[in-house]
């Protein structure tokens, strides 16, 4: 009477082990499952991270090159300026004495402007990577779509003009200053002043206004490269599975 005995409690076991089996299995797919998601939820973070990191070195990369260009036409200004009070002083006072000074500072001035082709041609090489190139128009599509790549195309496009345009600018300022500085230093003040008054003092203007508008141009397009990392970082979060 004992084995029958032995071999039911054999078949109870047996059922008994399969129903906690049973019993456990939704209990290790939900253990199984959180464990897909926490491992999911730690790559995400990472690449959250990865992009953050990737975009605050660009940041920084591209925030230099805009601070280099800005601080570049400060120079500018303050270089111009210097210049015209010293050739007004000598006009005022008629003093031949200043035009060595004065040749000196216009010196100074070109190797400024020469400097701002140097600091754009950095700033255009260290944008490549985003994608951003020349785009001096847009179709109407691209237009109504707003991209924001297009957008800092067509501002890239501007400081591209003005890359060429500034030292154009600055030559004709170059020629009416020299014109004029032979004019005081063969004492014909009459006639400097005139040059000053109808000439040079015009282009200089048209350069300030040129130096406005680099900065302008500049700071709007830092604003659309801002615009761009954030919508490559957007889409590259959107694919992480």
């Amino acid at each position: 009477m004992a084995k029958p005995n032995a071999s039911l409690n054999r078949f109870l076991k047996g059922i008994g082990l399969r129903i906690m089996a049973l019993g456990m299995l939704p209990l290790l797919l939900m253990v199984g499952f959180n464990l897909f998601l926490a491992a999911r939820y730690q790559r995400q973070i990472q690449t959250v991270r990865d992009l953050a990191q990737g975009q605050m070195v660009e940041s920084a990369e591209v925030n230099r090159h805009v601070l280099a260009l800005k601080n570049r036409m400060t120079v500018i200004t303050v270089q111009m300026n210097d210049m015209t009070e010293t050739h007004l002083s000598a006009l005022l006072a008629q003093d031949t004495g200043a035009i060595k000074k004065i040749e000196t500072q216009r010196d100074d001035i070109a190797t400024s402007v020469k400097q701002f082709q140097e600091d754009v041609a950095a700033f255009m090489a260290a944008i490549q990577p985003l994608g951003i190139t020349l785009r001096p128009f847009a179709t109407p599509d691209e237009a109504r779509n707003g991209s924001p790549t297009i957008r800092a195309g067509g501002q890239l496009s501007l400081l591209a003009t003005q890359m060429k345009s500034l030292p154009n600018l600055f030559a004709a300022l170059d020629t009416s200053n020299q014109a004029i500085l032979k004019l005081l230093g063969g004492s014909d003040f009459d006639g400097a002043n005139s040059n000053f008054v109808y000439e040079e003092g015009a282009r200089m203007t048209a350069l300030t206004l040129a130096i406005r508008q680099v900065n302008t141009i500049v700071t709007d397009l830092s604003t659309a490269i801002a615009a761009v990392q954030n919508a490559a970082a957007t889409a590259k979060l959107k694919q992480v599975k």
